[in-house]
């Protein structure tokens, strides 16, 4: 099994994998040389982290003009919320 970051865990350079930065949310995470990996309908995306951020800022412009082949990782805490229910 992966290991699971925190946020606090990141250092730019490290190769992850995307399920290993499940726990962290709201942060920009930009991974360089970034591949799918796996078979049998089991498949991740790694990469060497590149950008920590809480938004993409011009840092991100410079990195995405040196045409690479880069996945952004994204996790929204409005998902783990699960479904909203409203009063009328």
């Amino acid at each position: 099994m992966s290991k699971i970051y925190q946020f606090q865990d990141l250092k730019v350079g490290m190769d992850v994998r995307a399920e290993e930065l499940s726990n962290i949310y709201d942060t920009f995470i930009v991974l360089d040389n970034a591949k799918t990996i796996g078979d049998n309908g089991n498949y991740s995306t790694e990469g060497k982290i590149m950008f920590i951020g809480r938004s993409l800022d011009e840092s991100y412009d410079k990195i995405n003009k040196k045409g690479k082949s880069l996945s952004v990782i994204f996790n929204s805490s409005l998902d783990m919320e699960g479904d909203v229910e409203y009063d009328e």
